[in-house]
């Protein structure tokens, strides 16, 4: 089962251009989208494919510890 505890982390959203872009300082993750709702939607399925890679590389304690820490 792929469950995770909820976690909240920053979203900073700026326009650039045409898009806007989303950037996670925590986890050092970014992503874009059309409008903000879809920056923000396709922020969060950028944070989820992280740490769900972070999880199978087995760095996920490690990389949590840093976000929390920094």
């Amino acid at each position: 089962m792929n469950s995770f505890p909820t976690l909240t982390f920053t979203a900073q959203i700026f326009k650039e251009g045409k898009q806007y872009v989303s950037f996670n300082p925590e986890l050092r993750v970014a992503s874009c989208g059309k409008t903000v709702e879809i920056a923000k939607e396709n922020l969060k399925d950028a944070i989820r494919g992280f740490i769900l890679s972070a999880r199978k590389k087995g760095t996920l304690s490690d990389i949590l510890e840093e976000a929390i820490v920094a």
